[in-house]
């Protein structure tokens, strides 16, 4: 039986965990001096949530690893954003005593949340590094199993276990899928990867981010503020930026070097973004598509409603047909 299912639910754990975290931390930064802002401390049940569900996630599949990245990821957009703050606040202050006990405050967070980012990321690796062991002890300096010797992977530079694995027995790597006779397999899996790659392009043309994209969402001061106003057009371009590095990399690599028919189950139980660009569609958001004029206006809902069909037969399609085929041992994912 498939782990996608349980694996989604671990891992979109992590993800909720994650984003309370991140804005609870927001919005203590955003706080003024006249309001109490929330304790650092009321964070940890959510780091908690994170490490428990990143460390399940990564035992029921093995690119749960892949979770380990968006605090990381929070954590260089915390540094960035703190010492851009301090040299501000150096440049404005008029005492220096203002100026110091900033800076001793800008540490103490840049500190604390660097700390508990690699924490997690950690802990969230740990258990596929567990099972590398396991198998090692198993496997490896032994002559129970009467055979010929150690595994190519037995070494302590063999590389990792499951690696070996997908290589010697599944053929996964680089372009070894591409085959005249895998056509159906990746027509089966496009759906999917023209909508990750829609919606990065969806993304990219409506909050006009591309350089926000390439420095991996650190912004200056002035595009910071300006992001904040923007926020209520939706759950804010910067928060999203994590999301769609991820949903975008499991696409490529699916494409690129996956057995590509596992793409709907790999990507859907991994990343939200497809759901929420396919809810996106549904209640008419187009994905973020602009007309001029009234032709363009007309053209566009046009294009729309023919999405939202389009998207509706594919659900249908994916769910009662796969029911039938995949139970069936056919490869419906």
């Amino acid at each position: 039986m498939p782990a996608e299912s349980v694996f989604a639910m671990f891992s979109f754990g992590f993800m909720v965990c994650y984003l309370h975290v991140v804005q609870t931390i927001d919005a203590r930064r955003k706080t003024t001096s006249g309001s109490t802002p929330p304790s650092l401390v009321h964070l940890l049940p959510w780091w908690v949530g994170c490490v428990a569900c990143g460390v399940l996630a990564t035992f029921t599949r093995s690119n749960g690893v892949v979770l380990g990245a968006y605090p990381l990821h929070y954590a260089v957009i915390n540094v960035y954003r703190e010492l851009s703050r301090h040299r501000r606040k150096r440049n404005t202050q008029n005492t220096t005593q203002n100026t110091q006990n900033y800076a001793r405050k800008n540490t103490v967070n840049i500190a604390v949340i660097t700390v508990m980012a690699i924490v997690v990321a950690l802990c969230t690796a740990l258990p596929l590094a567990y099972v590398d062991r396991m198998g090692r002890a198993l496997y490896c300096h032994t002559n129970s199993s009467g055979g010929d010797g150690d595994r190519p992977w037995c070494g302590m530079h063999g590389g990792s276990l499951y690696t070996f694995v997908q290589k010697e027995y599944w053929n996964q790597g680089l372009f070894n899928y591409w085959r005249v006779d895998q056509l159906p397999n990746f027509a089966l899996a496009f759906p999917v990867l023209f909508s990750c790659g829609v919606l990065f392009y969806t993304y990219v043309q409506q909050y006009n981010t591309l350089w926000n994209v390439r420095v991996l969402g650190c912004v200056t001061e002035a595009e910071e503020e300006e992001e904040e106003r923007e926020e209520e057009r939706g759950a804010g371009k910067g928060v999203v930026v994590p999301f769609v590095f991820h949903c975008v990399a499991l696409s490529v690599l699916c494409f690129f070097a996956m057995h590509v028919q596992v793409a709907t189950r790999f990507i859907l139980a991994s990343s939200p973004m497809c759901y929420w660009f396919w809810y996106d569609v549904l209640s008419g958001g187009g994905g973020g598509e602009r007309g001029g004029g009234e032709g363009g206006e007309e053209g566009r809902k046009n294009r729309q409603k023919w999405c939202r069909r389009c998207l509706v037969g594919y659900i249908w399609v994916i769910n009662a047909v796969g029911i039938v085929l995949f139970s069936s041992f056919y490869p419906w994912t």
